[in-house]
């Protein structure tokens, strides 16, 4: 493992790039905080919109990005039958995708796409809540599931220096979309 990835890892949101080895984890419904408890990111998913849309929000509330499911069928609310979400920054547009070679849930295999170029992939089990983010061809987080977590949540390890802490959760709440949360984010 790195301690410091150079050029090989995208920054999407300079304001939550690491500086080195982080611990984000969600203890409580909808709160993704540090090690020393601060929250760090809070999600808010709009289930009742067409897209799915979830709001990616800093620990002020402001707005720091958003993930959307693809469109494919002709229900709208059939999100387990998708198997890519698109996220972006607050600027509205979509930026990048999680895409799912399988959506069954002891597996968590999928491609990370930024401006269409595949820039990582997962592998792992989502069941288990105990895979890995590789990006530009390095390991750059692991996620375990953590004792002291609500039911169904976990820590995500970032492992490296400049890593952005956002780009990596937008992706953890992507593959939660695709592969099922234990209900975690609704509200």
């Amino acid at each position: 493992r790195s301690s410091t990835l150079a050029m090989a890892v995208p920054v999407c949101n300079r304001w939550f790039v690491t500086s080195g080895r982080r611990r984000l984890e969600l203890k409580e419904p909808n709160k993704f905080r540090d090690a020393a408890g601060n929250v760090i990111f809070r999600i808010h998913a709009a289930r009742m919109t067409l897209s799915g849309r979830i709001i990616v929000k800093d620990a002020h509330g402001g707005e720091i990005g958003h993930l959307r499911r693809e469109h494919r069928t002709a229900c709208p609310f059939a999100s387990r039958s998708r198997t890519t979400h698109y996220f972006g920054y607050k600027n509205g547009d979509d930026v990048g995708a999680v895409k799912a070679s399988t959506t069954h849930p002891d597996k968590c295999e999928a491609d990370i796409y930024l401006g269409g170029i595949r820039i990582g992939g997962t592998w792992g089990s989502w069941f288990k809540k105990s895979f890995a983010i590789y990006l530009g061809g390095n390991q750059v987080a692991e996620i375990l599931r953590g004792a002291d977590t609500v039911e169904g949540g976990f820590g995500i390890e970032i492992l490296a220096a400049g890593v952005d802490a956002s780009l990596i959760l937008m992706i953890v709440v992507a593959l939660g979309e695709i592969y099922g949360w234990v209900d975690s984010f609704n509200g």
